[in-house]
């Protein structure tokens, strides 16, 4: 089977190809991405806890805080330079990732977009 693609593999591919100025500025990049992620991942993992039987029937969750897109959107900027610096520096352009259009128009699919981008933090 193949290896994974995943953000960490992606800058040690950089740096094994001796592009190291770009693969240290892509460690930052995603050391920044992980920090403004990890509210979100807090936020998604006690919607998950809240969604057990017990807390159902019982009801003793307390309400959770809703995440906004503004949230979101500063979270996945690192995530976007990331992408775009090594776009830049290997093709010498560059992706609207800002104009991706989401599934769903609501809050719940902003989380599981970001949910699901998560998985590669």
């Amino acid at each position: 089977m193949g290896k994974s693609l995943t953000l960490d593999s992606l800058v040690q591919a950089v740096m094994a190809l001796g592009e190291t100025a770009l693969g240290t500025k892509l460690e930052a990049k995603l050391a920044d991405y992980r920090v403004k992620l990890h509210q979100i991942k807090q936020h998604r993992n006690k919607r998950i806890a809240h969604n057990d039987l017990e807390t159902k029937l019982n009801g003793r969750a307390s309400p959770l805080a809703e995440i906004s897109r503004k949230e979101i959107q500063h979270a996945l900027s690192p995530l976007r330079e990331f992408m775009d610096d090594i776009e830049m520096h290997f093709t010498g352009s560059t992706t609207a990732y800002r104009q991706i259009v989401l599934g769903g128009r609501d809050g719940d699919a902003l989380i599981g977009f970001a949910a699901g981008l998560a998985t590669y933090a």
